[in-house]
C-alpha cells in the first residue's frame, strides 16, 4: 500500500474517533492510506461525504483491498 491509496476493509476493524473514542469499522468501509505504521500496517483515515474525518485506524495491509479508479483498460491480448 502507498500513501493516498483508496482502500476498503476486507474485515471489521477497530479504530478511534477524533475525540479519542473507540470506533467499530465494518467490512467494506472505504478510507485513504495516510501513513505507513510499520512494514505490515498502515494508518487509514475514514471521512464523511463532506470530507470530515470520523475515524482513524491502524490496519494490517492484508485486511485492505486497494481500489482503482480511472479508465485504463488493457486490450484482450495484454490481459493474459
Amino acid at each position: 500500500m502507498k500513501i493516498l491509496d483508496t482502500v476498503a476493509l476486507l474485515d471489521d476493524a477497530m479504530g478511534w474517533s477524533m475525540d479519542n473514542k473507540d470506533v467499530q469499522l465494518f467490512r467494506g468501509q472505504v478510507g485513504t492510506v495516510v501513513e505507513d505504521a510499520d512494514a505490515h500496517h498502515v494508518l487509514v483515515e475514514f471521512v464523511t461525504e463532506d470530507g470530515a474525518t470520523y475515524a482513524l485506524a491502524s490496519v494490517p495491509c492484508s485486511n485492505l483491498l486497494r481500489l482503482h479508479r480511472g479508465s485504463t483498460v488493457l486490450a484482450p491480448e495484454q490481459s493474459r
